[in-house]
C-alpha cells in the first residue's frame, strides 16, 4: 500500500507484525514494542536508540522520525515523561507521530479529556506544534 502512494516512510502503531516483522518487501523496518517505522530501502536511515517505552526512532539525515504509543489502560506520563528527555537529545528536527490514545480540543471537533490535558502540557512544554487533521488519520 505504501509504494502505491508514493511515500518514503510509513509511522504505524500497533502493527501487525507476526515474528517481529512487517510484511514489506523493498522497505527497512524498526519496530519497538507498538511502535513501527518503515522506510524505503533505496534511503539511508540509522534507528536512534530511546528510552521511552513502545517509541521509535530514525534519522534520516534532515531530520528524525520519533513514532509512539501510549496504551489507553496506562498512565499518559509512562510515555509522555520519558519522552520529553529522549526529544531534548535529538541533534536533528524531528517529526513526532503517534497514537497517545488522548483527545484534545485543539483538533476541531474534539473535547480536551483527562489524558488531554497532560498531552497539552506536553506540548507547550516541549515547544510543539500539533498537526493532526479533524479527520481520522489511521487505516485498517
Amino acid at each position: 500500500m505504501a509504494g502505491a502512494l508514493g511515500v518514503d516512510f510509513v509511522a504505524i502503531t500497533e502493527p501487525y507484525a507476526p515474528g517481529g516483522r512487517i510484511s514489506a518487501p523493498g522497505w527497512l523496518q524498526w519496530i519497538v514494542g507498538r511502535s513501527a517505522i518503515l522506510v524505503r530501502s533505496s534511503i539511508v536511515a540509522l534507528q536512534i536508540p530511546l528510552t521511552t517505552p513502545e517509541t521509535v526512532c530514525v534519522n534520516l539525515g534532515a531530520f528524525s522520525l520519533v513514532v509512539t504509543y501510549a496504551s489507553p489502560n496506562s498512565a499518559l506520563d509512562l510515555t509522555l515523561s520519558p519522552l520529553e528527555a529522549d526529544l531534548g537529545i535529538l541533534s536533528t528536527p524531528f517529526l513526532l507521530l503517534g497514537d497517545l490514545n488522548c483527545r484534545t480540543s485543539i483538533i476541531p471537533g474534539y473535547q480536551t479529556d483527562q489524558r488531554g490535558y497532560r498531552f497539552e502540557d506536553f506540548l507547550l512544554a516541549s515547544n510543539l506544534d500539533l498537526r493532526n487533521p479533524p479527520t481520522p488519520t489511521w487505516v485498517r
